[in-house]
Order: C-alpha cells, then sequence, then structure tokens
C-alpha cells in the first residue's frame, strides 16, 4: 500500500514539475511583450476590533522585459482605503521590474487663483512643474508634510509673489501602488536585487521584495523537473524489468539464474528468486 502511494505520487510530482517548467516558460515568453502587475490583498481585523480596518498585507507580483518582482507588504489601517481584495493590472510596453521606479504622484495646487491650476510631478522627493497657469509659478518647496503624504503645504513663488497654499497629492495610477524605495537603489541595468524597507505606519507600508530573471528561475525549474522525470522513468524502467523477469540494473534475463545476476553480479530481488525456482 504504501509502496503504491509513493509510486503515485512520484508520478504526480513529475507531472506537477513538467506543467511548472511549461508556466515558467509562457510567463517568460509573455513578458518581453506584457507587464504584469498582480496583487492579492487580505485585511487582517483582530476580534477587539470589529467594524475597523486592520492591517493588511498584500502579496505582489510585477513582470515584464524578462524578469519577475516578488514581494510582501504590511501596511497599516486604512493606508489606500478601500481597494480591492485583488488587482491586476496589465500594460504594454514592458520593462524590467523596478516598482519603486513608479513612486509618481501629482500635487495639485490649491487656495489661490493665480495658481490653482497648477499641478506638479512629484517623483521622490523632487518636485517637478508639469503644467503652469497664466500667472506662472517659479518655484514649489515643502513647508510641512512629505511627498509620501496625502497632504502638504507648500510654498509657491511666482511673479514676484510668494504664497504659502495647501497642495493635495494623487496617484498617478491608482491600480498598483509602488513599493517602497530601497535605501540603496540598483544602478540599471541589473537582474538580482533583494531589499527590505519602510514602515507600516508610513505610506508605502514595509515590504520584502525580490527581484530576478527569469532565465534564472528557468534553470532551476529545469533541474528540478529532470530529477523528477529520471526518477520517475527509473521506477517504471525498474518496474517493467520486475515484470519480465530481467535484472533491476543491467537488464540481463534471469528465467534461469536463483542467487545473483551473472552479468552484472546484483542480488536478485525475492519475488523473481520465487518465480525462478518455480
Amino acid at each position: 500500500m504504501l509502496r503504491r502511494l509513493a509510486r503515485y505520487l512520484r508520478t504526480l510530482l513529475a507531472i506537477s514539475m513538467v506543467l511548472l517548467w511549461l508556466c515558467v516558460l509562457s510567463v517568460w515568453i509573455r513578458s518581453h511583450w506584457r507587464d504584469d502587475r498582480i496583487i492579492f490583498r487580505h485585511e487582517r481585523t483582530r476580534p477587539e476590533e470589529i467594524n475597523q480596518t486592520g492591517k493588511v498585507r498584500e502579496w505582489i507580483a510585477v513582470s515584464g522585459k524578462g524578469g519577475i518582482c516578488l514581494a510582501i507588504r504590511d501596511t497599516g489601517p486604512g493606508m489606500f482605503g478601500t481597494a480591492p481584495a485583488s488587482r491586476w493590472l496589465s500594460e504594454s510596453k514592458p520593462a524590467y521590474p523596478q516598482p519603486w521606479a513608479a513612486l509618481i504622484r501629482t500635487l495639485t495646487l490649491s487656495g489661490a487663483s493665480a495658481f490653482s491650476n497648477s499641478t506638479t510631478t512629484i517623483s521622490g522627493s523632487t518636485m517637478i512643474i508639469s503644467s503652469k497657469p497664466n500667472s506662472g509659478v517659479g518655484s514649489i518647496s515643502i513647508v510641512s508634510g512629505s511627498t509620501t503624504a496625502p497632504t502638504m503645504t507648500a510654498i509657491v513663488k511666482g511673479n514676484g509673489a510668494v504664497l504659502k497654499i495647501t497642495g493635495t497629492v494623487t496617484f498617478a495610477a491608482d491600480q498598483f501602488v509602488p513599493l517602497p524605495a530601497p535605501a540603496n537603489p540598483p544602478t540599471p541595468p541589473f537582474q538580482f536585487f533583494a531589499y527590505r524597507a519602510g514602515s507600516t505606519s508610513e505610506l508605502y507600508g514595509r515590504a520584502h521584495a525580490v527581484i530576478f530573471p527569469y532565465w534564472s528561475a528557468m534553470l532551476a525549474v529545469t533541474l528540478l523537473m529532470l530529477f523528477a522525470v529520471r526518477s520517475e522513468r527509473r521506477a517504471r524502467l525498474r518496474r517493467w524489468r520486475v515484470r519480465n523477469r530481467l535484472c533491476v540494473n543491467c537488464g540481463y534475463d534471469l528465467r534461469a539464474s536463483f542467487d545473483r545476476c551473472p552479468e552484472c553480479g546484483t542480488d536478485i530481488p525475492m519475488q523473481l528468486s520465487s518465480r525462478a525456482a518455480v
């Protein structure tokens, strides 16, 4: 019974490894013409925190241009509002995974008519004016808040005027929130990179991420598949030789032998010895 169960498990493992190899190959090919971002989101609420939003854990996969990023992110309650449980964003023009590079937001200025139409692109801690009103905006500097906060107060200079204006930060793409940036981002082009950064109290949470090319995953899966297939093949060959009264090692005919294989000296299994004696 146990031998039969082990045989079934070995066969199932070999089939699973072949299917996994095909899946990795398919995703690798797809990554060169599509950029895929997948998020599985789970919200954890303690029993004593009924009707309150608990901590959120997200499992993130970013695929593109022959590489993949796998990450886990933990965020505090209510950081991203009522986001769906899972999301899948697929775009053309793929790029090698660098999720912190998408840290781009828009600052919309309000509070004064002269600057009400100004918008500013924010990337990291750098603010670049992307559109200006007729009066023009010369420079923007942060007074309170930060480029990772939903709102901030900034000093805007233009046409000789200096105004303190409150700005609202919105995401350029609300379907995928980028990961916190590492302390020392790698210089492109790169292939392997792993890091952890951020905190659950910050807007982008705490993330653990690893980035690697598909060819390395393909190499590992190929080796595992070959090992599983070779093990299954050897087990099937052994069973076939036993059924046909052949040596399990060299395949020599053992119908006239009782103790050892006359060809290679391998001990004859008990079931073959009993059959030969009959």
